[in-house]
This record gives structure tokens, C-alpha cells and sequence, in this order.
């Protein structure tokens, strides 16, 4: 029994642009196993990833082969690569470092963002009135604010004004927050999203949303062991075609 993913793939000649060829796997090649066959097989099975589970961690610990990781991703359409598995706790924390860096600073008016004459443009360096500096990485009307990447660590305050440096737009911030901390979205009391900011909708921050988000990949569809072997056949007969 073959069990290594790529290995079933079949080989292709690619063809670089100097006229010169190699041979690749196609990873393109999709297959499908007979859905009534796989259904009946992870219909009321289910894992629940534990901090530290890496694919070959799950698969070892189920199949004892680390090997045969790749059929957590073939029973799970959520997982269509490596950055969809459930992400533990210091992974998480990298992730949202990485997706949120900087300080939310947030305008009174999404016209102090955005105007019909003026905007803060992306990647321009600003000034605050206070002698902070550094560079706008996201810029958002709709929840009328601007993310700011300090320079040297001198960090910025409430109530100072902010200034591009490019655009020369410029606003007095109302609050800042780390970015990560800084609203998503709202939620209405119906359960739907919103843009809007009242008394009846709630708050929901990038941290909580990808916290959300982190949370439903924890639970994956699994072959049973009793029928991996089959199931491996199958995808390796399928991939010979």
C-alpha cells in the first residue's frame, strides 16, 4: 500500500519558457472517490484536533502511519491545504501577528478616512502630532480607521492628530486599539452581520472572528481505521486511470 500522497500523483513534462522540459507531478489531477462508498465511511466519525496535532500527529495516532496525513484532506473539503488545519495556540498567535500587525486608529467620520477630494493611501508613511511616526497598512473607511505600523516604538495617543505624509490627510483620532483588538464586524441582534455601529449590535474584534474561525476547523471528518486500507486502494486505483 502506497502511502504518500504526491506518489500517486502522475508524472507530466512541463515545458519552461527556454524550451527546456522536466518532469513534475500533476498536481492538478483531481480525484474523486465514489461518494456513497466515502460517505458511508465518515458519516459518524469524527476528530477533535488537540493543541500540538499536526496532520501526521492525527494520522499516526489513528493509522499508526504519519504518512497517511494526506486523507484527512482528502475526507474534509474544509481542508484544502496546509494554513486551513486548526491552528494551536502559539501557531495561532503567529498567525494573527502576521495577519494584524500595527495599531488601529480610528476617525470619528469615515470622510476623515476617505473623501470625495482626499484619502489616506496605502503604504505612506505618517506623522502624529505628538512626534510619533510610521507607515499605514490598512486603510478602512467603513469602519473609519487606519492601521499604523510605528516606527522605533514611539507610540502614539488618543486625541493626536494623525497625518499622511503623502496625501496630507489628516484626522484627530478618536481611539486606538492593537489591531488584532480592532472591530471585524457587529453582529445584529437577528444573528446578521453589520457595518453599523449602535447600541443594539454587538462587537465583534479580528481576534474573536479568527478565534470563531480557528474553532470550527478543531473538528474534522476521519476514516475509520478499520477502512483505511480500502480507501487508499481506491484513491490509488483512481489516480493509475
Amino acid at each position: 500500500m502506497s502511502n504518500k500522497y504526491f506518489a500517486n500523483f502522475p508524472e507530466i513534462q512541463y515545458e519552461f519558457a527556454n524550451g527546456t522540459f522536466t518532469t513534475i507531478k500533476d498536481i492538478f489531477r483531481k480525484a474523486k472517490i465514489d461518494s456513497n462508498n466515502i460517505q458511508s465511511l465518515i458519516n459518524y466519525t469524527v476528530y477533535e484536533i488537540q493543541e500540538g496535532d499536526r496532520p501526521d500527529v492525527v494520522a499516526s495516532r489513528l493509522y499508526g502511519d504519519g504518512d497517511l496525513y494526506w486523507t484527512l484532506f482528502l475526507v474534509n473539503e474544509s481542508l484544502g491545504q496546509m494554513s486551513d488545519w486548526y491552528r494551536d495556540t502559539i501557531t495561532f498567535e503567529g498567525y494573527m501577528k502576521t495577519k494584524y500587525p500595527g495599531h488601529a486608529m480610528v476617525a470619528t467620520n469615515t470622510t476623515d478616512i476617505v473623501n470625495k477630494t482626499s484619502k489616506f493611501a496605502l503604504g505612506e508613511h505618517c506623522s502624529f502630532s505628538g512626534g510619533a511616526k510610521g507607515r499605514i497598512c490598512e486603510v478602512n473607511a467603513t469602519m473609519k480607521r487606519v492601521v499604523v505600523i510605528y516606527d522605533n516604538n514611539i507610540t502614539a495617543s488618543a486625541g493626536e492628530t494623525i497625518t499622511g505624509d503623502v496625501s496630507s490627510k489628516s484626522f484627530t483620532i478618536a481611539s486606538i486599539t492593537e489591531n488584532k483588538d480592532a472591530v471585524h464586524h457587529y453582529l445584529e441582534t437577528s444573528g446578521v452581520w453589520s457595518n453599523t455601529d449602535n447600541v443594539s449590535n454587538t462587537v465583534v474584534t479580528n481576534d474573536e472572528y479568527e478565534r470563531d474561525l480557528n474553532e470550527e476547523k478543531r473538528t474534522i471528518n476521519v476514516i475509520e481505521p478499520r477502512y483505511i486500507r480500502q480507501v487508499v486502494r481506491e484513491f490509488e486505483q483512481i489516480m493509475s486511470i
